[in-house]
Protein backbone atom coordinates (compact mmCIF):
# COMPACT_ATOMS: atom_id res chain seq x y z
CA UNK A 1 0.00 0.00 0.00
CA UNK A 2 1.24 3.72 -1.19
CA UNK A 3 1.25 6.92 0.72
CA UNK A 4 0.49 9.31 -0.17
CA UNK A 5 -1.40 7.14 -3.03
CA UNK A 6 -0.28 7.05 -6.75
CA UNK A 7 -3.46 7.59 -8.42
CA UNK A 8 -2.38 6.57 -11.73
CA UNK A 9 0.22 3.33 -12.65
CA UNK A 10 3.47 5.08 -13.85
CA UNK A 11 3.93 2.78 -16.83
CA UNK A 12 0.77 2.39 -18.42
CA UNK A 13 -1.82 5.24 -16.93
CA UNK A 14 -4.29 2.81 -15.65
CA UNK A 15 -6.22 3.76 -12.14
CA UNK A 16 -4.35 1.94 -9.38
CA UNK A 17 -8.03 0.96 -7.54
CA UNK A 18 -9.47 2.16 -4.53
CA UNK A 19 -8.43 4.48 -1.49
CA UNK A 20 -8.40 2.59 2.07
CA UNK A 21 -8.22 4.92 4.92
CA UNK A 22 -5.28 4.79 7.04
CA UNK A 23 -4.78 5.27 10.58
CA UNK A 24 -2.94 8.51 11.52
CA UNK A 25 -0.17 6.95 12.96
CA UNK A 26 3.33 6.74 11.78
CA UNK A 27 7.04 6.27 12.59
CA UNK A 28 10.01 8.37 11.37
CA UNK A 29 12.78 6.02 9.53
CA UNK A 30 15.16 9.09 8.64
CA UNK A 31 15.40 12.71 9.23
CA UNK A 32 17.69 15.89 9.17
CA UNK A 33 17.29 18.85 11.10
CA UNK A 34 16.91 22.42 9.13
CA UNK A 35 16.35 26.06 10.48
CA UNK A 36 13.37 27.52 9.06
CA UNK A 37 13.07 29.62 5.59
CA UNK A 38 10.75 32.57 4.79
CA UNK A 39 8.19 30.27 2.97
CA UNK A 40 7.88 27.55 5.91
CA UNK A 41 4.90 27.36 7.73
CA UNK A 42 6.75 26.50 10.99
CA UNK A 43 8.78 29.23 12.22
CA UNK A 44 11.05 27.38 14.60
CA UNK A 45 13.42 24.53 13.56
CA UNK A 46 12.00 21.39 12.25
CA UNK A 47 13.25 17.99 10.94
CA UNK A 48 12.61 16.56 7.11
CA UNK A 49 11.65 13.20 7.55
CA UNK A 50 11.00 10.32 5.75
CA UNK A 51 7.70 8.55 7.45
CA UNK A 52 6.43 5.19 7.22
CA UNK A 53 2.29 5.64 7.83
CA UNK A 54 0.72 2.65 9.56
CA UNK A 55 -0.39 -0.35 7.11
CA UNK A 56 1.62 1.40 4.09
CA UNK A 57 5.14 -0.50 2.31
CA UNK A 58 6.81 3.09 1.86
CA UNK A 59 7.64 6.50 2.89
CA UNK A 60 6.69 9.97 2.56
CA UNK A 61 8.83 13.12 2.89
CA UNK A 62 7.62 15.29 5.50
CA UNK A 63 8.06 18.14 7.91
CA UNK A 64 7.95 16.94 11.72
CA UNK A 65 7.64 19.74 14.39
CA UNK A 66 9.31 18.96 17.80
CA UNK A 67 8.92 22.49 19.18
CA UNK A 68 12.92 23.66 17.79
CA UNK A 69 14.21 20.62 19.93
CA UNK A 70 16.40 18.49 17.65
CA UNK A 71 16.92 16.12 20.80
CA UNK A 72 13.28 15.66 20.93
CA UNK A 73 14.03 13.95 17.09
CA UNK A 74 14.86 10.41 16.15
CA UNK A 75 14.34 7.12 14.36
CA UNK A 76 11.50 5.38 15.52
CA UNK A 77 9.81 8.32 16.73
CA UNK A 78 6.21 7.88 16.44
CA UNK A 79 3.98 10.70 14.78
CA UNK A 80 0.72 12.34 13.74
CA UNK A 81 -0.38 14.50 11.41
CA UNK A 82 -1.21 17.89 12.02
CA UNK A 83 -4.09 18.59 10.48
CA UNK A 84 -5.07 22.19 8.74
CA UNK A 85 -8.73 22.91 9.99
CA UNK A 86 -9.49 23.82 6.16
CA UNK A 87 -9.33 20.65 4.55
CA UNK A 88 -9.74 19.86 0.88
CA UNK A 89 -8.73 16.64 0.49
CA UNK A 90 -4.86 17.00 -0.66
CA UNK A 91 -1.57 16.01 1.01
CA UNK A 92 -1.43 19.46 1.79
CA UNK A 93 -4.12 19.11 4.13
CA UNK A 94 -1.43 17.56 6.56
CA UNK A 95 0.71 21.18 8.17
CA UNK A 96 3.73 18.50 9.24
CA UNK A 97 3.81 15.78 11.29
CA UNK A 98 4.36 15.84 15.30
CA UNK A 99 5.16 13.43 17.73
CA UNK A 100 2.36 11.45 19.32
CA UNK A 101 0.76 12.74 22.25
CA UNK A 102 1.20 16.21 21.38
CA UNK A 103 -1.98 17.42 19.72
Amino acid sequence: MLCPVLEFDPADGSATGALVELEPKGVVLQWTWVPPRPADELETSFAWALIRIKGTTNSMFHAVDVGGNPAAMKSGLAVTPRWRTDRVGAITDIICFQPIGEQ
